[in-house]
């Protein structure tokens, strides 16, 4: 029998999303693996290190090992890496109650505000966060560009079984209507009104106290629960760009600093990947970061140069 579990994959070290192509392989994975484990997902969120789905599944550890070993080789073949992808171990919650579900489906559609890349849970573009009542919040709904088996093969791994009503958009990336049950998500909000006040309110007593009325054996739903990994002061950190009137966008995110470092510098090393630099090479880019463009942040550079990779 399925039930709803919260699912988080993390890769800390390094950066999942360097470019577009990673963002599309990992949104068009998910809808894979889930064809695949006969898994329903609700919604996901795909962040630069790490990516959250919600979803209906009778064997999530199929539908993880599905996803992590088909993204792992392509990830690897892409950037020429080798080894595992993911950090050990991955975070499984099954959720109980609909305020626990409530809960849990908007801190994964609010990732892109708490990890300070947006103003708004509805400006971060690689999440289901803009395709829930789309209609009823005046949006524009999203126009496929691709429909036909034939086109959608372009942007699969060879011999890739899916269903012909898949739809993808400009960039090859899979329509969200077209794998996810986003009318079931929809109904656990109940309204447009009810679902922009969730992705725009913040973490009070008010909400631990709704989860509480669910009367189930289950932990509430925290941001420190299901962001594994992050330290207390991280999430300290996520909790104050929740409806921060004096909210400054961040310098450079991670993609487009990878995107500088992967055309524009790794070049002079007769490279094709930053995953082929020596130490010492990424040693000499870090420099250059931090005192030729003024990235501040270590951890950023870290990971963005994949200083803790072993090749």
């Amino acid at each position: 029998m399925k039930s709803l579990y919260h699912i988080c994959l993390t890769a800390h070290s390094e950066v999942l999303t360097r470019n577009l192509n990673d963002v599309r392989a990992l949104t068009n994975g998910i809808a894979l693996a889930a064809y695949r484990s006969d898994t329903e997902v609700m919604t996901d969120s795909v962040m630069s290190t790490h990516l959250h789905a919600n979803a209906n599944s009778d064997n999530t550890e199929r539908f993880v090992t599905s996803f992590a070993c088909s993204q792992t080789k392509s990830f690897n073949t892409r950037h020429s890496r080798k080894g595992p992808l993911f950090d050990p171990g991955h975070f499984v919650r099954r959720l109980e109650g609909p305020y626990h579900i409530q809960m849990a489906l908007s801190y994964g559609l609010r990732q892109g505000m708490h990890h300070g890349v947006c103003a708004t849970p509805f400006a971060y573009p690689w999440s289901t966060c803009n395709s829930l009542f789309v209609r009823e919040r005046g949006a524009c709904e999203e126009m496929p560009r691709f429909h036909t088996r034939n086109e959608l093969n372009q942007f699969f791994p060879k011999n890739a079984d899916f269903p012909d009503v898949w739809e993808a958009d400009r960039n090859g990336i899979l329509l969200r209507k077209s794998f996810e049950q986003l009318e079931m998500v929809q109904n656990w909000y109940g309204t447009a009104r009810a679902y922009m006040y969730s992705m725009l309110r913040k973490t009070s007593q008010e909400w631990l106290d709704e989860q509480r009325k669910d009367n189930v054996d289950s932990p509430l739903i925290t941001l420190d629960l299901i962001e594994k990994g992050y330290s207390s002061e991280d999430v300290s950190k996520m909790l104050l760009n929740e409806g921060n009137p004096k909210y400054v966008k961040k310098e450079m995110d991670d993609m487009s600093l990878c995107q500088i470092i992967d055309n524009e510098m790794i070049g002079r090393f007769g490279v094709g990947s930053v995953y082929q630099l020596d130490s010492k090479q990424k040693s000499k880019l870090a420099d250059e970061l931090r005192f030729d463009l003024g990235i501040r942040s270590d951890s950023q550079i870290s990971r963005c140069l994949v200083m803790k990779y072993d090749r």
